[in-house]
């Protein structure tokens, strides 16, 4: 039995007032019989209520055109203790009036006279557990009041009372608002979400406010959206629009189709604020047509248009590079169902085009199918970025056969395509979504990179590289184009019980061949699986002709990845000149492992013989230099200058037929060949050896007796081509490095120009009349240097395209972020610091030659020293 000590008093009081006083859990609880004990009660508490029973309501009004009256009616109060907090919450049965008042224009005549009038409690408290809260049917401090009312032509849902606090802006801030439909018609439905009346609670610097120190505010609060819903027979269809005033952005989607023509799909999004809160604005718009069939011959069929513009956005290739295998074109191109997968394709959107003041894109969209009904599509769009123009393709290209309800064959191929004129690049890459023949999954990418900037690559690749090739092809601009490649593969069993793929790949670099397949099993059965594989890879280079062909395989029975027994073996065969062979068996069971290498001699012909075929290197360099052609007059940047420079057609000497080279007086002479890379021992070229001199350098530009200052020049050189490198290094090394390819001097920094001279100059003020068309001398006027300065900037010249391409970066803005070109430096292995400061390289090959000399110098540094990136090294 127990003893609760509970205590309740009840004491009415005038107004219909009543106070009450409640306790709980302060007994002593017995147990009588087998393991009789007694306890005392562990959750006490203490309650004190104070609650008022008037059915009267009390409203105020906010605005009176719309009428919006908010007010309360009943209030109850109670304060309680309890072992471990204190509580005190108030609880007041609010009120909420909505109606049109005397507004006689659109909406506002849809809703009744009588509008909506609802009562509802809701309680607000604060406690040491909870903090402040509210409660009502909401979550946190957000509260949801079911209405459900209607009126006429309009549909009460719910009435939302939320809290919020800014810490940043020290703003508190409550909103009433109201979410309703409203029918419009017997066709259109609109809804719109939460409208109604803010609050807003600003601390008064001087701590004199209306509430507590905070001035009061009461705005109209717009909704967060409207939603259409239009079904007229012909017209079906619907639209979302969504408001954030406070970001600053808006966007919606509109749906409409139009029976047996075609339907009408659009996308925006439109803000009014910058990433960081500046002023200003930017816009991006999807609009499409599909659904109708016009035929353009051979079959082809024309199902779609389209287009796409946004200002004050770019476009990031490398997101959509990324979304090819999560199908973000789906998004862009062509959207189905865009009200309902609104949230998805605007964050989608966001992603793939960013703010970015002064850029804009655009391009036009088509949809073409093959066949009827069409077994094959394509839907293709052409972006192009200003005002760094990049032209950037997207397209997904289907396939189902023999139709699309029972496709036996189902591919969906999603590309893109870059041109990037100014950065020097071209790139293509696709990959195979949600693909099968029959019942196998396929999968499978492609990727093409031709860059011809300050980082050369080709590379060509379907299904991915090598396995020891790590030095993937990337450009800065975009350096995850041939990541995550997917090899092109099939899987003829794909459960998690059982697993059979194949897979195979094929690569071209600028310095190798690529290609292999490996089929793979899994099976698993009571907690036990067998797994198996077989596979090669092949590396090919044809200059001089070389290859190494690998070839594994593998069974074995495993409780999870431990290897109960099995069998590994694997080969390497490298050739022709000379043959090698390289191989091994290992058998495994239970705890022991059992391996047979095998490596016989090599056999064949010396590779010796090939490069025995001399070539002279200094006679190529001196008909490099005298070759006119490598020896350019770089004109500087027209528009810094402010001037053109027309051609000059100059009379060549019949005795010198080479043609004369013209300097501008801040022009820059240059030398550049391309034949042999400067300040390396070349080890090779090509398929020949040097025949005397390997190494060449320039140790000084003179003319006559005078030596010029000079700066290196740099060109794109094959590393293979002139350096033998081990089979890693064929593979990890970079296709092209920037190595010294001349020089360029600047004999125009020695020239001298007099010194500004300031003078004052007098002008004559007369006036022009008009009707008379007389001129009336008016005196001499002297020009005050600071209005004449002042006056420059409404002038032609302030005004004009150029002043304003000049002026565009602000003299406030922050100097512009540069990276800095990659080096690399001789460094400690112990370390990572720089072992001398003049061992700074400006590529991977002058840096070796900088490591070997000093090796050759002082051999007790082997092992002591290492190459690295700039990047890499310890700067501390």
């Amino acid at each position: 039995m127990d003893s609760t000590g509970e205590i309740k008093l009840n004491f009415d009081l005038p107004n219909h007032w009543k106070f009450s006083f409640d306790t709980g859990g302060l007994g002593i609880v017995y147990r009588i019989g087998e393991g009789a004990d007694a306890s005392v009660a562990s959750n006490p508490f203490v309650q004190m209520k104070l609650e008022n029973n008037t059915d009267e309501v009390n409203k105020g009004s906010l605005f009176e055109n719309p009428v919006m009256k908010f007010g309360y009616g009943r209030l109850n109060t109670s304060l309680k203790f309890s072992k471990d907090d204190i509580e005190f919450k108030l609880k007041p049965t609010l009120a909420f009036e909505f109606g049109r008042g005397n507004r006689t224009s659109f909406p506002f005549t849809l809703i009744p006279e009588k509008g909506l009038d609802q009562k509802f409690d809701v309680a607000i408290g604060i406690s040491e557990k909870k903090g402040f809260f509210l409660d009502g049917g909401g979550n946190g401090i957000t509260i949801a009041i079911p209405v459900y009312a209607t009126l006429g032509p309009v549909s009460f849902d719910v009435i939302t009372l939320a809290y919020s606090s800014d810490e940043k802006s020290k703003e508190k801030q409550i909103e009433v608002s109201i979410s309703f439909k409203l029918k419009i018609g017997t066709v259109i439905v609109a809804t719109v979400s939460r409208t109604g009346a803010l609050a807003k609670f600003n601390k008064n610097p001087d701590g004199v406010g209306v509430v507590s120190g905070y001035d009061l505010n009461i705005e109209f609060k717009p909704p967060n959206g409207i939603g259409i819903a239009v079904d007229a027979g012909v017209v079906t269809g619907g639209g979302y629009l969504y408001f954030d005033s406070k970001a600053g952005e808006y966007f919606g989607a509109l749906e409409l189709s139009f029976k047996n023509l075609f339907t009408f799909k659009a996308v925006g999004i439109i803000n009014t604020k910058m990433p960081d809160g500046s002023d200003g604005y930017s816009l991006l718009i999807i609009i499409t047509a599909s659904g109708f069939n016009f035929q353009l011959g051979f079959g082809f069929t024309l199902n779609g248009l389209g287009g796409l513009l946004g200002l004050h956005r770019t476009i990031k290739v490398d997101v959509l590079v990324d979304g090819l295998k999560t199908n973000t074109l789906k998004s862009i191109l062509f959207p189905e169902d865009v009200v309902a997968n609104i949230n998805r394709i605007i964050s989608d959107l966001k992603q793939v085009f960013p703010i970015q003041k002064d850029h804009f894109v655009v391009g036009p969209m088509a949809k073409i199918g093959w066949g009827t009904p069409t077994l094959v599509s394509l839907d293709l769009g052409i972006i192009i970025d200003f005002p760094d123009p990049k032209v950037v393709i997207l397209g997904v290209l289907k396939a189902s056969m023999p139709t699309e309800e029972a496709a036996s064959l189902k591919l969906q191929v999603n590309f893109i395509g870059i041109i990037d004129i100014p950065n020097s690049f071209i790139f293509f890459r696709a990959d195979l979504y949600d693909s099968r023949l029959l019942w196998f999954t396929l999968t499978g990418s492609m990727a093409l990179l031709i860059s011809w900037g300050e980082v050369a690559v080709f590379a060509l690749s379907v299904g991915g590289f090598h396995p020891d090739f790590h030095e993937i092809p990337a450009i800065p601009q975009l350096p995850n184009g041939f990541k995550n490649l997917d090899r092109i593969g099939i899987s003829l069993l794909s459960g998690d019980d059982a697993r059979i793929t194949i897979q195979s790949y094929y690569a071209i670099t600028s310095n190798t061949v690529q290609f292999g397949a490996k089929v793979e099993l899994y099976a698993t059965a009571l907690g036990f699986n067998v797994y198996g594989y077989l596979g090669y890879d092949v590396l090919f280079q044809f200059d001089p002709f070389h290859f190494i062909a690998s070839l594994y395989a593998g069974l074995a029975l495993r409780r999870g990845t431990s290897v109960i027994m099995g069998i590994n073996l694997s080969g390497k065969l490298s050739g022709p000149k000379p043959w090698e062979f390289q191989g091994e068996v290992s058998f495994s069971i239970l705890f022991f492992d059992i391996t047979l290498p095998f490596h016989p001699r090599p056999w064949g012909d010396n590779p010796d013989a090939v490069e025995t075929i001399q070539k002279d290197l200094q006679k190529l360099m001196v008909d490099e230099i005298n070759n006119n052609q490598n020896w350019r007059a770089v004109i500087p940047n027209i528009n810094s200058l402010h001037v053109s420079i027309r051609d000059l057609k100059l009379i060549q000497p019949e005795e010198n037929p080479s043609p004369n080279i013209v300097i501008h007086p801040c022009g820059v002479l240059t030398f550049s060949q391309r034949a042999l890379p400067l300040d390396i021992t070349i080890q090779k070229i090509g398929t020949h050896v040097p025949k005397d001199v390997n190494f060449f350098h320039v140790t000084s530009v003179v003319s006559g007796v005078t030596v010029l200052a000079n700066e290196v020049v740099r060109e794109k050189f094959a590393p293979a081509n002139f350096v033998t490198l081990t089979d890693n290094e064929k593979l990890s090394r970079r296709s092209f490095e920037d190595n010294i390819s001349g020089f360029k001097l600047t004999p125009s920094a020695d020239l001298q120009m007099a010194p500004a001279v300031s003078k004052s100059v007098d002008y004559e003020f007369s006036y022009l009349r008009k009707k008379r068309f007389m001129i009336l001398f008016a005196g001499i006027y002297n020009y005050s240097k600071s209005l004449f300065t002042a006056n420059l900037k409404a002038s032609a010249v302030s005004k004009s395209s150029l002043a304003y391409a000049t002026n565009r970066i602000s003299v406030n803005a922050p100097q512009e972020v540069a990276l800095k070109k990659e080096e690399y430096v001789i460094a400690n292995m112990s370390d990572m610091k720089l072992y001398s400061e003049n061992l700074v390289a400006g590529s991977y090959s002058e840096a070796a030659e900088m490591y070997s000399n000093l090796l050759t110098k002082q051999p007790a540094l082997k092992n002591k020293i290492q190459i690295l990136s700039h990047y890499e090294r310890n700067l501390n």
